[in-house]
Parts: structure tokens; C-alpha cells; sequence
């Protein structure tokens, strides 16, 4: 059986970090993205329709920041969304914010671990004068 992919989205504007507090654990504050399904050609095909789903936003430009093995072991593939559209929106999957980084990291997200990392990776990213115009 093929193992199905998960995704997730590292959105910022200026210091902030879109972020989502699940409904049932508002507490519980982490980065979009989700899990392919199986007319998901791509990982970049599966961020697109999770962040649109879940956020309200367009993927329009993104780069690969990491890859690892989630908690099922599936393939994780962890982007830099660096252009989108549309308005941000809450829904089923929970309340949609512009969060401070601290607010991924703090010992009640889910993924503190994960969220630290990829925000290390953005820091570093963005900090490079290669990324710079």
C-alpha cells in the first residue's frame, strides 16, 4: 500500500505566523496542512487544498523548507508559503490568527517540536542574503 503524505505551511507577514487553534484544544495553537487524499497529485497539490480548506488562502508561491517522518510515519513535507491570496478565514478545522512565533512553541502545541523547527529554518531562510532582492 502506498503511504499517503502529510503537508505543512509556514505563512508570515512581517513577525507574525499563521497559525490554527483547534476548536476542541483552543490552546492547542500550530501550523496549517493536513493529509493527502488520493486525488492529491503532489505535496504541493495537498498544501494547496489544505490551506485553502482550513485557512481560506490561495497557495500561490511556495518553497520546500523540510522534509521528515510524522507521527504515523508518513512523509511530512513542511513549506515556506512566500506568496498568496484571499482573506484568511476560520472553519471546522479551528480558529485562524496571526500568532507570534512563541505562541507555536509554548508546551501545550501539539507539535512544539515540529512548529520550533520549521520556524528555525524560516529564520534562517529569510536571513539569507540569497532571499534577499
Amino acid at each position: 500500500m502506498k503511504r499517503r503524505w502529510s503537508v505543512v505551511g509556514v505563512v508570515a507577514d512581517g513577525d507574525a505566523i499563521l497559525a490554527i487553534a483547534r476548536g476542541f484544544k483552543p490552546y492547542d495553537t500550530n501550523l496549517p496542512g493536513g493529509t493527502a487524499e488520493a486525488y492529491d497529485p503532489t505535496p504541493v497539490d495537498t498544501l494547496k487544498r489544505e490551506l485553502l480548506l482550513k485557512t481560506g488562502i490561495q497557495v500561490v508561491g511556495v518553497q520546500l523548507i523540510d522534509t521528515f517522518d510524522g507521527a504515523h510515519d508518513e512523509p511530512v513535507a513542511a513549506y515556506f508559503v512566500h506568496q498568496w491570496a484571499g482573506k484568511i478565514r476560520s472553519g471546522r478545522a479551528g480558529k485562524v490568527f496571526w500568532a507570534a512565533p512563541k505562541q507555536l512553541i509554548t508546551d501545550r502545541c501539539t507539535f512544539q517540536e515540529t512548529n520550533e523547527r520549521l520556524l528555525r529554518r524560516l529564520e534562517r531562510l529569510t536571513a539569507s542574503p540569497a532571499s534577499k532582492p
